[in-house]
């Protein structure tokens, strides 16, 4: 008995602790991810630049647009029509402001270090097309609303961010069609242009919305005055969403709906045709290639050269371009993980082609290493991972074993059997109710950032009715027993549904740990792991009073007749 009365008061003690703990750890867990500080932004020496393809490259860019809701567009079919149609895919989390930075740096998060959404002040020493043309004498523009992201404020000659109408997106759309137009007669060398409007749409409406449809067309009809105002035989017009949106509206995660992007490249050079899918990061070395500017020096992309009508000899020489920027910052990036250079003599190959004037091999043999450098420094990656993976599993092994070592210590397992019933309705009622919403283990729950506070508390208050419920239900199979088995019952399902969710967090320790100083995690297990952390908060809370509760459930239930006896 004293014993039991121990276990009885030990257990919701525990937990409790472990809430407030979980807590801490999210925190901090979160923090990482935010303030996020790369490793891999050393300055690299810059490379040289080629012949160029056009003289000005225009980048357009309808935030948040679907790629379904892009084909019933009549601007972006017609430049599919005599462009290179293609789709995108987005970088993660898939949100704008990283985006932006993959698209202008050809960079990664992981490597460039734009996380979310809350980064501020211009992008760390990556560079970015627009330094690169600056440096080779062209010049750069770049319009879009006042509170965008100034990521490339340093290497802008003309900066035109224009404050507009927070509460009339058709207004604020009209401004930057206006000021791009205007930009267009300066003749920039290289031009962003940012409409907004589909994606608050997208947020306040969801992404199959009627409203959404028609903000996707008035911009359409904006970017058909742009194409008006340009000579597509002496300029390329790069047409682009960062991101989807679900059907409810909101973006982050990695439903196909919002990684996979349209994009569409028309103009000079371009040779018009269905290409397939691409990766965001292939964006900024096509742009330096149609301008004959270096690459971006942290570029981690390649060149689209199957859609760039271009010599042999020009696309000889840029790959070898390629080949060489990825070897420098391969290079950077495979001595700060502690990997060995990479061993390939493709490179060398490829210039002594070039050197001989067999562009066609320097081609072949500079894509071979431009191909063959990052294919190896993810085996690198990996294989640091999993070393990293067993320096854990002591500690990972330890958390497994404190509920191991309960049941199996326990002297009466028979009595486990309806705490273990208690702890699986717990696991249903909660993950049942998350999934019947609509909602996944995606960052695209969130819709807004501000809508961050309210999912987790909605999720808190779930979790603390879930577990109070299973409680209940334990109470009414307890039926007939004591007080004390009661209580000791619904004390143990409280212990199986934390020390649950905790061996689910145990496992994502183990992959991926708590801190990230040099990679980052898979996001969709780290949504599922925060909400897995912030689960423990309301249990261990409702630990305290679970005993209560099916001990209120059992005293009723003995009162109740059973159907037999009635």
């Amino acid at each position: 008995m004293p014993k039991r009365i121990a276990v009885l008061v030990v257990i919701p003690l525990l937990l409790a602790a472990m809430g407030f703990g979980s807590q801490k750890v999210m925190e901090h867990s979160w923090d990482e991810l935010v303030d996020y500080q790369s490793p891999y932004t050393a300055v690299l020496p810059l490379g040289q630049g080629g012949e160029a393809l056009t003289d000005q490259v225009v980048i357009v860019l309808q935030d948040g647009l679907r790629l379904d809701a892009s084909r019933e567009l009549e601007t972006w079919n017609e430049l599919r029509a005599h462009g290179a149609d293609l789709t995108v895919r987005v970088g993660q989390p898939s949100l704008s402001i990283p985006s932006f930075a993959i698209i202008n740096t050809g960079s990664y998060q992981e490597i460039n270090g734009v996380t979310t959404n809350w980064y501020e002040g211009p992008i760390p020493p990556v560079d970015s097309i627009y330094c690169g043309a600056q440096a080779q004498g062209l010049t750069t523009a770049m319009v879009q609303e006042d509170v965008g992201p100034k990521l490339f404020a340093l290497c802008l000659d003309s900066p035109i961010f224009r404050e507009v109408p927070r509460d009339d997106r058709t207004a604020a759309d009209d401004i930057v069609l206006h000021e791009s137009l205007a930009a267009l007669q300066e003749e920039p060398n290289l031009l962003w242009i940012h409409f907004s409007g589909s994606d608050w749409s997208g947020h306040h409406y969801g992404g199959t919305s009627v409203e959404y449809g028609d903000f996707a067309r008035g911009i359409d009809a904006r970017i058909a005055k742009i194409v008006e105002a340009m000579d597509l035989d002496s300029a390329v017009l790069i047409l682009n969403s960062d991101h989807g949106h679900i059907d409810t509206g909101g973006h982050g995660g990695w439903e196909e709906e919002v990684v996979v992007a349209p994009l569409v490249i028309a103009g000079e050079g371009i040779r018009p045709g269905s290409y397939g899918e691409v990766e965001q990061a292939d964006i900024a070395p096509t742009v330096a290639t149609l301008l004959g500017i270096a690459m971006p020096t942290h570029n981690q992309g390649q060149p689209l050269f199957d859609l760039l009508d271009m010599p042999m000899q020009v696309k000889g020489e840029r790959a070898v371009d390629v080949a060489q920027q990825h070897q420098l910052f391969y290079g950077q990036y495979l001595s700060e993980i502690g990997a060995g250079a990479y061993p390939g003599d493709e490179l060398a190959e490829a210039e002594e082609a070039l050197a001989q004037g067999d562009y066609e091999s320097a081609y072949e043999r500079g894509r071979e290493s431009a191909n063959g450098i990052p294919r190896y420094a993810e085996a690198a990656k990996k294989t640091r991972v999993w070393r990293e993976r067993l320096g854990r599993v002591p500690i990972a092994l330890l958390i497994l074993v404190i509920p191991v070592l309960y049941v199996a210590f326990y002297p009466k397992k028979r009595e486990l059997v309806v705490p273990l019933i208690g702890a699986g309705i717990y696991f249903l009622l909660y993950n049942g109710y998350f999934f019947l919403q609509g909602l996944n283990w995606s960052i695209s729950a969130f819709n807004e950032e501000w809508m961050i506070p309210g999912f987790m508390q909605q999720r808190v208050v779930e979790g603390a009715i879930s577990l109070i419920i299973a409680a209940l239900v334990v109470g009414v199979l307890m039926r007939g027993k004591t007080l004390l088995e009661t209580a000791m019952a619904a004390a143990n399902a409280s212990f199986f549904v934390g020390f649950g969710l905790l061996l689910q967090v145990d496992l994502f320790y183990w992959l991926y740990g708590l801190s990230w100083d040099w990679y980052l995690p898979d996001l969709k297990w780290g949504f599922k792991y925060y909400l897995d952390l912030l689960q423990l908060f309301p249990t261990g809370l409702a630990a305290l009073v679970a005993p209560f509760v099916a001990i209120a459930a059992k005293v009723i239930s003995d009162r109740v007749p059973p159907l037999r006896a009635r």
